[in-house]
């Protein structure tokens, strides 16, 4: 039997600890947290360490020992030039401090495609163009020169504790328009995740979506058909004017992504193809 992977987290939110409960790592992994961990707080299987991208300090605190590097963190500065340089001082650092850590799997996001008509695939070329998603794509570039990078661009993450249905039980407006979302229940995520960090020729980006893409307000109402909310039929869906998913900017409705190179280059299996189940797993989960 092949040991199991030694990796190290970068990031110990939502998908981490997701990835660290589902499969069997190394037992010298670890995971980092943006403050010093208590002794009484670590989780099984793995240890944790302080790691902050702003204090070069905390940098030493990254373990020598060979791992494959998962980075789930997103851009520290709005300002792109100062974002490159802050990246690149680390990047170098790691050059020169940590060569044994060469292996890096970037979560990036399907935000880095135009919000422009048509199939943007992980071939596309034209660049982002809203701020965030330029961030992201020159994110992209500079761990790609200095690390052996895979980056997955994920549509939006959601499971257990984060979809849209706890938005509506706390009556909370929900994004309007009807845009296409792209999403990816977090397990599934982390099982493509954890492909990329252990596969030798898995593809250098990914698009990371499920099966079907439909509106918010299209998933809510589902939800409420269903009556898969408590008291259901007492729910109304709120909306807010300006309020979209890309933060107040409307998406065109017929800018779509592909999951083509997921299908049949990787050959993905989903445990959960479409928001219906993945919806349905999460609220059962839940206990709504």
């Amino acid at each position: 039997m092949d040991p199991a992977p030694k990796i190290g987290i970068l990031g110990f939110g939502y998908l981490g600890q997701e990835i660290l409960r589902s499969f069997d790592w190394s037992n010298d992994s670890w995971a980092s947290t943006h403050h010093p961990p208590e002794s009484s707080s670590h989780p099984e299987r793995v240890g944790l360490i302080h790691f902050d991208w702003l204090r070069p300090e905390t940098w030493e605190n990254i373990p020598q020992a060979p791992s494959a590097l998962l980075l789930t963190i997103p851009p520290v500065f709005q300002d792109i030039a100062a974002e490159k340089l802050r990246l690149q001082e680390w990047c170098q650092w790691m050059k020169h401090n940590r060569q044994n850590l060469h292996k890096l799997v970037y979560i990036s996001t399907t935000g880095v495609y135009p919000n422009e008509a048509g199939t943007w695939s992980e071939d596309s070329t034209s660049l982002p163009d809203s701020a965030k998603g330029l961030l992201r794509w020159e994110t992209e570039k500079i761990l790609q020169d200095f690390f052996e990078t895979r980056v997955i661009r994920a549509g939006a993450i959601y499971g257990k504790g984060r979809h849209i249905g706890l938005r509506l039980l706390k009556n909370k407006p929900i994004p309007q328009g009807n845009q296409p979302i792209h999403r990816i229940h977090v397990r599934d995520l982390a099982h493509i995740s954890r492909l990329a960090l252990t596969q030798e020729h898995f593809p250098k980006v990914l698009n990371a979506i499920d099966q079907e893409a439909v509106s918010t307000e299209h998933a809510a109402n589902w939800l409420l058909t269903e009556n898969l909310l408590p008291n259901a039929d007492k729910i109304e869906i709120q909306f807010l004017d300006g309020y979209y998913t890309r933060k107040k900017q409307k998406q065109n409705p017929d800018r779509l992504v592909s999951n083509q190179k997921l299908l049949e280059e990787v050959q993905y299996h989903y445990d959960y193809p479409t928001f219906r189940q993945g919806l349905i797993q999460s609220i059962r989960e839940e206990n709504c």
